[in-house]
Order: structure tokens, then C-alpha cells, then sequence
């Protein structure tokens, strides 16, 4: 048996980051294990990120918003946001 205190807390990870909270590193995890597979290697990470969203990319922001619903609803709606280039906002008001 595997006892979580052999494991980092969210908090931990944060503070060595130094970053102010630990809301960042809940919605990678939430990413990472609720994106669909397909959907990985279009997200664009980074404070300039909005320089780098072209062609196929999201930003991180919009791929945490599309991966909180089913994985059929994600393809649809990634395909959506990139014909309208929709902003996090405005995926969620969708």
C-alpha cells in the first residue's frame, strides 16, 4: 500500500514553484488527465502564449475550459473555437 505522504502535495509543488496558489497546478493535473488525447499537443503553455496561438494551437486557459466537458464535446468544440477564435471567456459562456 502507497501511503500519500510519500507523495508532494499540490501546496508543496506551488511553493517550490513559487507561485502564489496551487489553482495552477489542480487545473494541469485536471488537463492532463481530462483533455482529449488528440487535444495534448495543440495547447500553447506560457505567459506569451497569445503570440504563439496560430493555425491548430489553444491557449492553456481554453483547453482547461474543454476539458471539463465529455470528449466528444471537446473535439466539436475545439473546432469551433478555432473557426471563431473564441477566447477562455467566451467558451465559457457556451
Amino acid at each position: 500500500m502507497i501511503h500519500k505522504s510519500n507523495y508532494n502535495s499540490r501546496k508543496d509543488i506551488s511553493d517550490y514553484l513559487n507561485l502564489t496558489s496551487s489553482t495552477m497546478i489542480g487545473r494541469t493535473i485536471a488537463l492532463f488527465k481530462n483533455l482529449e488525447p488528440s487535444l495534448h499537443k495543440k495547447v500553447v503553455y506560457g505567459s506569451r502564449r497569445h503570440r504563439l496561438i496560430k493555425g491548430d494551437l489553444i491557449g492553456f486557459q481554453q483547453a482547461v475550459e474543454l476539458s471539463k466537458l465529455d470528449l466528444e464535446m471537446q473535439i466539436k468544440l475545439y473546432q469551433l473555437v478555432l473557426k471563431e477564435r473564441y477566447s477562455w471567456g467566451e467558451i465559457l459562456s457556451i
